[in-house]
């Protein structure tokens, strides 16, 4: 970090993007740093409980609500509106026509998603979630994409289980400011 990032991030309400970060943004134009995951879970669900319940647990972690700036050449985050974060990056489908049916079509969706880019006016992360029949029951699939700079310091398999009904917030580790030196 430059002598100056806390004074700019001051004078613009941005957050100075710790340099562990800033290298999951530096590289060549073919370096991609997401993850994805899928994750089956058995019970009733449906889109107004997931939407409900998973933007409670990412309440818990504010670096959900950062989107990135660059000003004058360094790279900060910005913290949006946790209405716009959610509207932006949670999807359920309820098409039947556009629903993944099977596990093919879900090695498809995370292959042609994986690699996409994030804008960075927007969120980090992308839920996409659907009803699904888990062992020959009700159940729903979630799909979890972040950028690696997102999950330093929070678990995937603490995202993963944000879509659990055993879920809990405590399951968070909470997330350290940033330090004026670092």
């Amino acid at each position: 970090m430059t002598i100056y990032q806390p004074i700019v991030a001051f004078f613009t309400c941005l957050i100075p993007m710790p340099v562990n970060d800033q290298n999951m943004f530096m590289g060549t134009h073919k370096a991609f740093v997401n993850t994805a995951s899928c994750t089956g879970f058995e019970g009733a669900f449906n889109e107004k409980w997931f939407r409900n319940h998973y933007e409670t647990q990412c309440l818990a972690y504010p670096k959900f609500a950062y989107c990135v700036e660059y000003v004058m050449g360094d790279i900060y985050y910005r913290k949006m509106n946790w209405k716009e974060v959610f509207d932006r990056a949670i999807h359920w489908e309820n098409d039947p026509k556009k629903m993944l049916k099977n596990q093919y079509d879900i090695n498809c969706y995370i292959r042609d998603n994986l690699n996409q880019k994030f804008p960075i006016d927007g969120p980090m992360w992308r839920a996409y979630a659907q009803e699904w029949k888990v062992d020959g029951k009700d159940g729903m699939i979630l799909i979890w994409k972040s950028h690696h700079s997102l999950m330093d310091g929070v678990s995937a398999i603490s995202i993963t289980a944000a879509g659990s009904l055993e879920y809990s917030k405590d399951y968070f580790f909470p997330s350290k400011d940033i330090g004026l030196g670092q």
